[in-house]
């Protein structure tokens, strides 16, 4: 038998998704167009929230475009409770190229792309779980500095006492979609 226990958390309406095309230029983001989400995180310290992007319906979920944000900013020491969520935040709604795409050959989103974000609400310790698991797929790109995987603790116990993988949650959701245009 497993058992968990979480609080559900609140999460920000999504005041709107921003579009705006960049032209290339020499030290800049590549051209193509982009989006930013903007919300607000709630007065009170310790919300956490996974934003998560969809492009035409499906989930980005490449490990650099895990999106997560503690009082809008990425940690708790981050002094931006009750703030706008911070750039970095806001824009890592865009899509991540992989190795294998060149960057003058496509535009995150183009026109009649549907830009889908839903804030989920996260529970702390789901937080500190997603956090490390995120910390760990982008592990690899260190090289030979890259420290050895280990399960991220969960907060699920097992009657027996076995190890449990993953975490439980419970979520509030708010979304909003965007045509691109």
């Amino acid at each position: 038998t497993y058992s968990s226990t979480t609080e559900l958390g609140r999460s920000p309406e999504i005041e709107e998704i921003r579009q705006e095309t960049i032209e290339n230029e020499i030290g800049a983001l590549d051209g193509g167009t982009y989006c930013e989400v903007i919300a607000r995180d709630f007065e009170g310290k310790g919300d956490t929230y996974w934003i998560k992007t969809f492009k035409n319906g499906t989930f980005l979920n490449r490990p650099e475009e895990i999106n997560l944000a503690f009082d809008g900013g990425f940690d708790q020491g981050a002094q931006s409770d009750g703030l706008i969520f911070i750039p970095p935040i806001r824009a890592l709604i865009n899509p991540v190229r992989d190795s294998t795409e060149v960057a003058d050959d496509i535009s995150p989103w183009t026109t009649g792309d549907v830009c889908r974000v839903e804030i989920h609400s996260l529970s702390n310790s789901t937080f500190a779980f997603m956090e490390l698991l995120r910390d760990q797929l982008l592990n690899g790109r260190n090289g030979i500095f890259a420290e050895p995987l280990a399960n991220s603790p969960s907060n699920i116990t097992a009657s027996d006492g076995s190890i449990v993988l993953g975490a439980f949650n419970v979520a509030q959701v708010t979304s909003l979609e965007l045509l691109v245009e």
